[in-house]
């Protein structure tokens, strides 16, 4: 019986194990790092999920490049205000057939840049220069068609059309591989930063700190990919040349286009009055 009294009073829980802790750890602020998650989390979702409207256009991507770069070549070197003004008329009626999302995210930069560039140029009126203020209307234009093509032609289409128009391969090499190594750094970021927020318990006064661990992992991984990258492009013999996916077989299209290109370019002309 002494032995298991004894027995009985050892096995006892502590009391210390029988009290309930209460720890609320203190509130810090986070919106720097919800900020820098968000931002980084809607650039991927972007450049990999990216909705592309008006697919069953009557011109492909790399005919509305050529056409779009024909028109800021145009707008540019006009002299009278007419011509740029039939060409944002007919951009804004295209526009208004978008998306609302889409008109949005192609007006916000649009309006920014134009803002800028009037208050670069309101001095001029200081000294009665009035034709200076052609200048943000003709920017208006062409930063609005410039992201009108950013927003609607898929950045893998890119090289292809670049290869196309005979851009030399190393330069599309380097945009091609600096659009993919984005996304890839963008997503070791993420998880990066996710894990620091789920680690992080209460008031964290190592911010900086963490952020210049999280910036040099980054690197680390980076040169990583670089050395991957290098060396696969050896072991599968990259030389360096960039072909198109589908070579492009003539069309009957391809004749009214070049009419209508024809057309487009004597209506500059007799607008700017060289057949006056």
């Amino acid at each position: 019986m002494q032995k298991n009294n004894h027995f009985d009073n050892s096995a006892k829980i502590p009391k210390w194990l029988l009290t309930t802790d209460e720890y609320t750890p203190p509130k810090d602020k986070d919106k720097f790092w919800q900020k820098t998650l968000f931002s980084i989390t809607t650039k991927l979702i972007f450049l990999r999920h990216h909705n592309y409207p008006h697919k069953n256009s009557w011109l492909n991507p790399s005919e509305k490049l050529l056409l779009i770069f024909l028109t800021i070549i145009l707008i540019n070197s006009a002299q009278k205000i007419f011509f740029p003004l039939i060409i944002l008329a007919f951009s804004l009626i295209y526009l208004s057939t978008l998306n609302t999302k889409l008109i949005i995210s192609i007006l916000k930069p649009t309006l920014i840049s134009t803002l800028f560039s009037l208050i670069i140029i309101l001095p001029s009126l200081l000294l009665n220069n009035t034709r200076l203020f052609y200048l943000p209307f003709k920017i208006f234009i062409t930063v609005l068609l410039l992201v009108y093509i950013a927003q609607t032609i898929p950045f893998y289409r890119l090289s292809k059309i670049l290869r196309l128009f005979h851009i030399p391969a190393i330069f599309i090499l380097t945009l091609d591989l600096t659009l993919k190594y984005i996304v890839i750094l963008g997503d070791t970021l993420t998880n990066l930063l996710i894990s620091l927020k789920l680690r992080s318990i209460g008031k964290n006064n190592f911010k900086y700190q963490s952020l210049a661990s999280i910036s040099g992992t980054t690197f680390l991984k980076s040169q990583i990919y670089t050395k991957e990258t290098y060396h696969a492009m050896i072991c599968r013999c990259f030389d360096e040349n960039y072909t198109p996916v589908i070579k492009h077989k003539f069309k009957l299209k391809y004749i009214w286009h070049t009419i209508v290109i024809i057309i487009y370019l004597l209506f500059y002309f007799f607008s700017e009055g060289y057949f006056l």
